[in-house]
């Protein structure tokens, strides 16, 4: 029985807010209401401050409980409600609606505490503490001068704290909307962050000092807390993908690997620090360190950027389609070499032979450098984030033909930072710089910052690379652009930090009925208001919306749904606003008839 609107008695009460009382009267007295009305879905209707008509006609209209609504619009009106707040004594399926929006809420959400962990991370033991220790080398002209722990500290802060909670964070949010699954149970992806950062602040804090008896116990506390972290991670992509019942995509085999990897260096990760423990150890063996650090490099992140560069970049670069089978093979080759990569010369040769194939495979594969399939510009978006992919992938290139030496084999400073700071960084910087700002519906917060950064990074990872002729010319200069470097590549991670957080804490501008529709108007809040131009966007070329009943995530804004359908968007735009200016001609030509 759908509800009726039913005229109320004159014995109203006292409250702030009454039923006979117009909604837009309601948001002019008392403009903190309006998260109730976006509670219920009905914000955004009849202009800036909503229709005349009376809130027990419009609550009716829109079937939702009138009762409810009052009380919580006086609620909010004497400054005592908060959002996904329950009242009390509502029924069963509201407070199931409200628990699902508040697990929505906090899901769309969550990237960001992870993006700005990695960032805290990566200022602080990661690219902090690096640049610190390249200046007391450069100071001392000495890469003796600086202990191994500090150098093992630095490292893992990099390879957990800055790439894994960047990856985690991107993962939480990306993955579950390509497999079409919802993120469950957000408390525990949640509980994924704090576990890491409780473990990595153990590590870097804790593992100067573990000669210490209770310290110690600090350091095998910290490897439990990210095998927990990580093994949560692993736990949530598993559900997820066994969730999804869509078919699994050629790229995806990446990502997975990736994860798997991951969770092998957690464990992994415990078994060292355990070892540290019962031998009153502050160092890791060398070799054990190195190979640790190239599971890190070529298994996790190499994987997993590879598998979101195969599944974004095309969309967003217009790059041609991408070779399968190409990628294919690299895939096999890559992890193939993972396990050749044993302390005995014969098989790090072969490993290096069938790393560099690989690499040469992969970027065919993508495309990255071959002529794109169409130029793509979009108002308010700066392409100079595609710099940042062709650096990375043209660093990948130069680790494919490096000579390595016997000393390098297992990743010496100047193969770790051709490949940490010539490849992963550039790529995280690319992608970040164009994913983010869709992620929260917004542009970028300054384009001129994004390329201050690249000129920063470009030279410092040229420089970084430079570090590899150190050992063989150990001149005055070899130390002195190795100090350089460091402060070039910190200065680009700062500009990079305080782009990307103004980003995040820009609020996307809500669509109303009163708005144009732009690249970063989201569609379920278009559709939310216009419901019948669902129809139109299939025809324009959102084929999508087609095969799903509801409605997409909120982070799918119009620009993002049309690169995913290989659509250029501003037609779509053009189309979608006529149509909606011609309804509203309609609507008014119906209305001043009667």
């Amino acid at each position: 029985m759908q509800p009726t609107a039913t005229i109320p008695t004159q014995a109203e009460t006292s409250e702030l807010i009454q039923q006979s009382m117009s909604v837009a009267e309601i948001n002019q007295k008392f403009p903190q209401c309006l998260p109730v009305f976006e509670k219920y879905g009905i914000a955004g209707c009849g202009g800036r401050f909503g229709p005349p008509e009376p809130l027990f006609i419009f609550a009716a209209a829109h079937r939702v409980p009138l009762q409810a609504l009052v009380d919580e619009l006086n609620s909010a009106a004497r400054g005592e409600w908060k959002a996904g707040r329950v009242q009390k004594g509502a029924p069963p399926e509201e407070k199931d609606a409200v628990a699902e929006a508040r697990e929505q809420f906090v899901s769309e959400n969550l990237y960001k505490q992870f993006v700005f962990g990695a960032l805290f991370v990566a200022l602080t033991g990661g690219f902090g503490l690096g640049v610190v220790n390249l200046t007391r080398i450069a100071l001392a002209q000495s890469y003796y001068e600086i202990s191994g722990v500090l150098k093992q500290i630095h490292g893992h802060a990099q390879i957990f704290g800055w790439v894994g909670l960047f990856v985690m964070g991107v993962a939480f949010h990306a993955v579950p909307r390509m497999k079409l699954v919802s993120l469950r149970p957000v408390r525990a992806a949640q509980a994924c962050l704090w576990f890491m950062l409780a473990g990595i602040s153990l590590r870097v804090l804790s593992r100067p000092l573990a000669n210490n008896a209770a310290v110690r116990f600090g350091l095998l506390g910290s490897g439990l807390m990210e095998l927990i972290g990580i093994g949560l991670f692993a736990w949530l992509m598993a559900r997820i993908e066994f969730g999804s019942k869509l078919k699994r995509e050629f790229h995806e085999k990446f990502i997975w690997a990736s994860v798997g990897w991951f969770a092998v260096l957690a464990i992994w990760n415990f078994l060292i620090v355990l070892q540290m423990f019962r031998d009153h150890s502050v160092g890791i063996p060398a070799l054990q360190d190195a190979l640790w650090i190239h599971v890190a490099f070529f298994g996790f992140i190499a994987n997993m950027i590879f598998g979101f560069s195969l599944r974004v970049l095309p969309h967003f670069l217009g790059l041609r389609e991408s070779k399968v089978w190409a990628a294919n093979g690299a895939f096999w080759l890559w992890n193939a070499a993972i396990f050749l990569r044993y302390p005995v010369e014969r098989l790090a040769w072969a490993a290096s032979t069938l790393e560099a194939v690989a690499i040469v495979l992969f970027v065919w594969a993508l495309g990255v450098f071959a002529r794109r399939r169409t130029k793509i510009d979009i108002k308010g978006v700066d392409n100079a984030f595609a710099w940042f992919i062709k650096l990375g992938y043209g660093w990948l290139l130069m680790v494919a033909l490096i000579p390595f030496h016997a000393d390098l084999f297992r990743l010496s400073a100047s193969a770790r930072h051709t490949m940490a700071i010539g490849f992963i960084t550039p790529i995280i910087f690319g992608v970040a710089y164009r994913v983010l700002p869709i992620f929260n519906g917004v542009n970028l917060w300054s384009n001129r910052l994004m390329r201050a950064s690249f000129w920063h990074l470009a030279a410092g990872s040229t420089l970084a690379f430079a570090m590899a002729f150190n050992n063989i010319f150990e001149t005055t200069w070899s130390y002195v652009w190795s100090g350089i470097a460091g402060y070039l590549v910190f200065a680009a991670l700062v500009m990079f930090a305080i782009n990307i957080a103004m980003t995040l804490r820009t609020q996307a501008e809500k669509f109303t009925r009163d708005s144009a529709v732009k690249l970063t108007t989201r569609v379920t809040e278009l559709l939310e208001i216009y419901p019948d131009l669902r129809p139109v966007m299939i025809h324009g070329g959102l084929s999508g919306l087609a095969t799903i009943r509801h409605n997409p995530p909120r982070f799918v804004t119009i620009e993002f749904a049309a690169r995913r359908h290989n659509l250029d968007p501003q037609p779509l735009l053009d189309v979608l606003n006529d149509e909606i200016q011609r309804r509203t001609v309609v609507s008014r030509t119906v209305t001043n008839g009667k």
